[in-house]
C-alpha cells in the first residue's frame, strides 16, 4: 500500500512538471498547435483589416500577415474584431491577451506598450476639390476648417504640424470613405486622409485620381504598429516578441 501511494505521488509530481513546462514562453514544437486565445482589435480600414459580410469574418492584408507569423510558430490564429479605434484602444488596455492595430508609436505611449511589429507606414495629406495649396498660416488667416478622423494620431498630427487646433474638426467614427463622399458632394472642403485609401476610394468610384488634390502633405510618414499593453503577463509578452521578431 505504501509503495502504491509513493507511485501515485511521483505520478502527480511529473504531471505538474509537464503542465508547468507547457506554460513556458518558448515557441512550441512543430508537431503541436497551441491556442493562446489572443484577440486583435482594429478599426475598419480596407484593405488592411475589415469585416467580410460574406462569411462574417475579419480579413485583410494585415490580418494575413499576423496569421502568417502565428502559423510559423505553430500557434492558433487570434480572434480578430473590428471596433471603433477609441473603443479598441480602451479594451486593449483593460482586457488581457488583447492586441491592437494600428497604433502610432509616440513618446507619450512608448512605455505603456510593447511594440510587436511595424505593420506599415502611412502617408497623410490634406485633400480638397480645390488645388490651391494650404498652409497653417492660410488656415489661421481665413478661418478654414480641416476635418479629420479621431483615430490613431490623425488629428493630433495636424496640430503638431502647426495647424491651429480650433480649426481642426475631429469626427468620431467617420471613415475616410465618408470624408471622401462629403468632399465630392461639396459638403466639406478640406479633410485629412491616407493617400492609399483616397486613391482606392476614387478608383472604386471610377473617378480620375486627380479629382481630389493634395493641398498639403505631412512631411513624415506615420509608422503604425501591432502592439500589446505592458499590463499583460511577462511570459505572454516574451512569447509574442519571439513570434514577431522573425
Amino acid at each position: 500500500m505504501l509503495n502504491l501511494l509513493r507511485l501515485l505521488l511521483v505520478s502527480c509530481l511529473l504531471q505538474c512538471l509537464i503542465v508547468n513546462a507547457s506554460q513556458d514562453s518558448k515557441i512550441p514544437s512543430e508537431d503541436e498547435v497551441v491556442p493562446l486565445n489572443l484577440t486583435v482589435l482594429a478599426p475598419e480600414s480596407i484593405p488592411y483589416h475589415y469585416f467580410n459580410y460574406d462569411d462574417a469574418s475579419v480579413v485583410g492584408t494585415s490580418v494575413d500577415e499576423i496569421n502568417s507569423h502565428m502559423q510559423k510558430a505553430n500557434l492558433a490564429s487570434p480572434t480578430f474584431r473590428i471596433y471603433p479605434w477609441k473603443r479598441a484602444l480602451y479594451l486593449a488596455n483593460k482586457q488581457p491577451k488583447t492586441l491592437i492595430m494600428p497604433l502610432s508609436r509616440t513618446p507619450e505611449r512608448e512605455n505603456d506598450y510593447v511594440w510587436l511589429k511595424a505593420m506599415r507606414e502611412t502617408f497623410f495629406s490634406i485633400y480638397s476639390l480645390d488645388d490651391t495649396p494650404l498652409t497653417p498660416e492660410i488656415v489661421r488667416e481665413k478661418n478654414i476648417s480641416i476635418y479629420c478622423e479621431n483615430a490613431g494620431m490623425q488629428c493630433l498630427l495636424l496640430s503638431k504640424t502647426g495647424f491651429p487646433e480650433k480649426f481642426i474638426k475631429e469626427n468620431h467614427g467617420v471613415s475616410h470613405d465618408k470624408f471622401l463622399d462629403l468632399a465630392l458632394a461639396g459638403r466639406i472642403k478640406y479633410f485629412l486622409a491616407e493617400q492609399d485609401l483616397v486613391e482606392r476610394g476614387l478608383k472604386l468610384r471610377r473617378l480620375p485620381l486627380n479629382t481630389l488634390k493634395k493641398v498639403y502633405t505631412l512631411n513624415k510618414p506615420v509608422s503604425d504598429y501591432l502592439a500589446i499593453s505592458k499590463n499583460n503577463e511577462p511570459e505572454l509578452i516574451n512569447l509574442l516578441i519571439q513570434i514577431f521578431e522573425k
